[in-house]
């Protein structure tokens, strides 16, 4: 039976979106391309399209990697491949956690693959916690939430919108509530006010733009 964070959920196009990650990026990961075939992010093979909440964690995770590093798959996949097999876990980069030796063993790895040096190796830590950190976890350290970056920007520390596949099906809701963003830019779009829709919503007005900030591109978002 498959539980509900393995369920395909997203559209890569629509993870891609919200992730700040070019579809063709995200297609690479999922897909492979005419180079190189094999795959980071591995979708439910029955629905190949479509990405599950956990895949959406490995994307949110690889997404440091190439923002911070320019680094090609085929680069840093012997490293995710030294985590399978060590821990035994099909999703690594979604089940690596701050609390274990995983991180350290990733980034020695990954360093080690790159010629990267021990100062730059320093750097690729404190990036990947600082995507680890957006994630919340249950006992079993199976992720359970996830925040991503507002607008992309990995400076901005505020965590105003989440998926949990407990919430809204994983749709992408204002944190702690059940309030779709989706939902929100809508009503936003069809004329009415940020105060209007934080009087409705009972939602503070930059908990209301940083929902619309997440559905339309930043040029035509407040």
């Amino acid at each position: 039976m498959v539980g509900l964070r393995d369920v395909a959920t997203y559209e890569t196009a629509e993870a891609a979106h919200y992730l700040h990650i070019p579809k063709s990026t995200l297609g690479h990961w999922t897909h492979g391309h005419r180079n190189f075939k094999r795959v980071v992010v591995v979708p439910d093979r029955r629905h190949p399209s479509m990405l599950s909440f956990t895949n959406l964690v490995e994307a949110h995770m690889l997404a440091t990697i190439r923002h911070k590093y320019k680094i090609a798959l085929q680069h840093i996949r012997p490293a995710i491949d030294y985590l399978k097999r060590e821990f035994g876990q099909a999703h690594p980069l979604a089940t690596m956690s701050l609390e274990a030796d995983e991180v350290n063993l990733f980034v020695r790895e990954a360093g080690r693959i790159l010629n990267v040096s021990k100062q730059g190796q320093v750097a690729m830590r404190e990036a990947v916690e600082a995507h680890l950190q957006r994630v919340e976890r249950d006992p079993d350290n199976a992720p359970v939430i996830l925040y991503p970056f507002v607008g992309g920007d990995y400076n901005i520390d505020r965590r105003p919108v989440m998926f949990t596949p407990e919430v809204q099906f994983g749709r992408l809701v204002i944190a702690n509530t059940g309030i779709p963003t989706s939902e929100v830019a809508s009503r936003w779009f069809a004329g009415e006010t940020i105060e209007e829709l934080a009087s409705d919503y009972r939602r503070s007005s930059l908990e209301i733009e940083d929902a619309i900030r997440f559905e339309y591109p930043l040029e035509i978002a407040v």
